[in-house]
């Protein structure tokens, strides 16, 4: 239980890290166009890049990494994030923040595939769905953070805080190595498991470890076998691909209203641009919450598509942000939705390793996800084709369909608003809510045979 716990919170933490990383320019827009002598639109640009790349890629990327080691890659990924984000941070020329910020983009790729799929083969499934659920928050936590300590050190400490968030995904990036060398990898089930995990000094212990070197030549092995003729069909396949246009269009809802919001709140209520950057920062914070109380809930025995049923509710609450209520009204009608948000960000995430079966009860043995021992099943029901390769496959799906709306989200919203009037958001908002949400639950139901 220690070791899952630890995985949870390491893994967890790095996902909140890599979601600093992209966003830590958001706050410092205008003083990095002055700084480097860019439009503020091309400051945008690079600013959104994480995004642009993860948007275009994530998918190529899961087919590319899904049949090597995840733990390697989840550290490559920290590694190469951290080091192009101390670069970023000490740049002295446009050309050198580009080509680091491309970096990090490749490291933020690499850590949003491989830290689900490191959660979805934990061996017990009440584990694997709080780290997932749990994992929903990554991304509005980040933001949150790197908001606030943006606001504490003023414009002027960009590199700071660049800097700073580089530091911290190497840190992590090292723990994470540690913590995958010297606990019980993620494929060693319960069954397998032998005092030797729970007391160190006696000399019994898991032969397939142990025959794989154990330690830290369990995670850098220096070959892995591939297993032939996996695959279930284009039955799980359409799963997939409804859960990643349920996740893209409820995820384009959450980032948009964040994103417009400052904006909405200045010309409606005649903020000055500080508070309502100041509102926006806490209306986001408002996710993690949500992603919490899933965790909890997923962990009492909600399934995860019953409780993606009240995600509808964003759609009622719209018209509390976009209406022609008080300023109160409409700061609390704006968290109302991101806590929603985030709880149903959260059942999705807890809701993957469902996509394989169908029915997390009938799981059972014969997958070797994870190039364990055959005829174990050592991550419950796969996803995609039920192997590690299809885990990270339908992963980098979800995340790539997630960062597509989040791209396309706001200039919609601001377009639809810019042309019909802030009201005609209220429309849209109910609209892409209701569709994504009968993708998901639709993808998410359990089939039975």
């Amino acid at each position: 239980m220690g070791g899952t716990v630890r995985r949870v919170v390491v893994v967890v933490v790095a996902g909140v890290a890599a979601s600093m990383a992209l966003g830590e320019f958001i706050p410092f827009l205008p003083v990095l166009g002055v700084r480097f002598g860019w439009p503020l639109t091309a400051v945008g640009w690079v600013s959104s890049g994480i995004t642009l790349v993860a948007a275009l890629a994530c998918l190529p990327l899961g087919v590319v990494i899904g049949g090597r080691r995840l733990e390697r890659v989840f550290v490559v990924g920290l590694l190469v994030l951290g080091v192009s984000g101390v670069v970023a941070g000490c740049a002295g020329g446009a050309g050198v923040l580009v080509a680091a910020r491309g970096g990090q983009a490749v490291g933020y790729a690499l850590v949003v595939i491989a830290g689900p799929v490191l959660l979805a083969r934990m061996p017990l499934e009440g584990g694997r769905r709080v780290g997932l659920a749990l994992w929903g928050l990554c991304v509005p936590a980040g933001l949150a953070l790197v908001g606030g300590v943006a606001a504490v050190v003023g414009a002027s400490g960009w590199r700071m805080v660049v800097v700073g968030v580089g530091v911290l995904a190497l840190v992590l990036g090292v723990a994470a190595h540690v913590m995958f060398a010297y606990t019980m990898p993620a494929h060693v089930m319960p069954a397998q498991v032998t005092s030797a995990h729970v007391m160190p000094g006696r000399a019994t212990s898991v032969a397939g470890w142990a025959s794989r070197g154990g330690g830290f030549a369990s995670i850098w092995p220096r070959r892995r076998g591939r297993r032939a003729g996996a695959g279930a069909g284009a039955g799980s396949w359409w799963r997939v691909v409804g859960v990643a246009a349920g996740f893209g269009l409820i995820a384009l809802v959450g980032v948009s209203v964040v994103t417009v919001l400052a904006s909405y709140l200045a010309f409606r209520y005649g903020l000055p641009a500080a508070s309502a950057s100041l509102l926006t920062g806490l209306v986001a914070a408002a996710s993690v919450p949500g992603s919490v109380v899933a965790g909890a809930m997923l962990r009492a025995g909600v399934r995860p598509a019953r409780l993606l049923v009240t995600a509808v509710l964003m759609a009622p609450l719209a018209p509390a942000v976009f209406g022609q209520g008080p300023l109160s009204l409409a700061v609390v009608g704006a968290a109302a939705i991101l806590a929603v948000n985030g709880l149903a960000v959260s059942a999705i995430f807890a809701g993957l390793p469902d996509l394989s079966t169908g029915d997390p009860d009938r799981a059972g043995g014969s997958r070797d996800l994870a190039g364990g021992t055959p005829g174990v099943d050592v991550a419950g029901p796969g996803l995609g084709d039920g192997t590690t390769a299809g885990t990270a496959r339908t992963v980098a799906a979800v995340t790539q369909a997630g960062s597509v709306g989040t791209l396309i989200g706001p200039p919609v919203y601001l377009w639809t608003a810019g042309t019909a009037g802030w009201p005609a958001t209220i429309g849209l908002t109910a609209a892409i809510v209701c569709a994504g949400v009968a993708c998901a639950i639709a993808a998410l139901t359990p089939t039975r045979h």
